[in-house]
């Protein structure tokens, strides 16, 4: 009998720890995405239509440092290539 509760107990916090890494990962995703579109919007007040291939580039970045500090570059841009999104042109 204890062999069974040991086991069902194992099982049941092996369900929470996997329910808190899918909660973890979906709140990164979600705030990834979140930086992803408000580059692409600050990028497109700024210069106007962006390259279907700039935009796609930008919706495939996971790294949130790099989006981040490519939202402030933003700021002292004076043209798209000055953004320095690798790929993203032609």
């Amino acid at each position: 009998m204890r062999t069974s509760n040991f086991i069902q107990d194992w099982i049941q916090e092996g369900i929470q720890q996997g329910i808190q890494q899918g909660i973890q990962q979906g709140i990164q995703q979600g705030t990834r995405q979140k930086a992803q579109s408000i580059l692409i919007q600050q990028l497109q007040a700024k210069f106007g239509k962006l390259p279907r291939r700039m935009e796609n580039r930008i919706r495939s970045m996971t790294d949130e440092s790099e989006l981040d500090q490519l939202t402030l570059r933003v700021l002292t841009a004076n043209s798209l290539d000055e953004i320095g999104i690798n790929g993203a042109r032609g």
